[in-house]
């Protein structure tokens, strides 16, 4: 993968966790207990997976991509 296209998936990845991270505040208003953890069970997962199976390698191959690292920030 070229540092252009890891650069253009972790953009799109930052947009997609901050909706995950949106979708999850509105699960926390369900009112069914049992349903509310469903939805935040698999809400979370599917953060966890973008972290772990994405973001991780990408800044693994280009440590400067994290978006994490306070040198990032702007």
């Amino acid at each position: 993968m070229t540092k252009s296209q890891a650069t253009e998936i972790m953009k799109h990845l930052i947009k997609a966790q901050k909706a995950l991270d949106s979708a999850v505040l509105v699960a926390d208003e369900i009112q069914d207990e049992n349903e509310r953890l469903k939805y935040r069970k698999q809400l979370l997962s599917s953060m966890s997976d973008n972290s772990a199976f994405i973001m991780i390698p990408i800044v693994k191959q280009y440590p400067e991509l994290n978006p994490y690292n306070d040198d990032n920030e702007k």
